[in-house]
């Protein structure tokens, strides 16, 4: 996954769209309740995001009635859930997909049918298909396990904003999206996948890292 330099990141995840990155803390929105959305929703919502361990940060999402826990992760391009989650859902595994690790360990994917889920009670996400994929081996053990990986594929078309020190992932309404982005502005390229279904964001830094 991509590293995170800073607490604050807002984006719009739609080709044509500029991106932003910014340090200081965002204001925060009115925070829809009630009802569930889909798509670019009509009010700016605030989903809650849960530590897990050192920076990494997990969200609910869920599926058939039930929660599910989900791993944030802003640098895995391809959104997957685990093989023992995809048995449950009566899901059949079929072809194969490659991805790299910062290491440039080979990280080796099987596809199924697809994401129907609610993200904090609020969003409705649809994503397909979507990787399986174990990630068990890569972390160290005695953690709470992990149903799947949310990555940024599955905002597609989103603006949202990652708020790491308040704990919030948020996606704004159409009204709030040019304020926001506005607000922390910065360019960064987009990174597809062969076929186009992965979502990575490329962030220039300046300095020596």
């Amino acid at each position: 996954s991509m590293p995170v330099f800073s607490s604050l990141l807002c984006v719009a995840l739609a080709l044509a769209f500029p991106l932003g990155l910014g340090a200081q803390t965002a204001p925060a929105p009115p925070r829809a309740t009630g009802r569930v959305s889909s798509g670019v929703p009509t009010e700016t919502l605030e989903l809650a995001l849960h530590p897990y361990i050192l920076d990494l940060k997990t969200l609910d999402v869920e599926i058939r009635g039930e929660k599910y826990r989900f791993l944030l992760d802003t640098g895995g391009g391809v959104t997957a859930i685990s093989p023992e989650l995809a048995k449950k859902m009566g899901l059949v595994p079929w072809g194969r997909l490659v991805g790299y690790r910062m290491t440039g360990d080979p990280a080796i994917f099987r596809l199924c049918s697809g994401l129907d889920g609610v993200l904090d009670g609020q969003w409705k996400v649809l994503r397909a298909p979507v990787g399986v994929f174990d990630l068990k081996p890569l972390l160290p053990p005695g953690l709470p396990p992990l149903d799947g990986v949310l990555s940024l594929d599955a905002f597609r078309g989103q603006v949202l904003t990652l708020d790491l020190a308040a704990d919030r992932l948020i996606l704004h309404s159409p009204q709030d999206a040019e304020l926001a982005l506005g607000r922390h502005g910065l360019k960064v390229r987009f990174a597809t996948g062969e076929d186009g279904s992965g979502l990575t964001l490329l962030t220039p830094i300046e300095g020596k890292y």
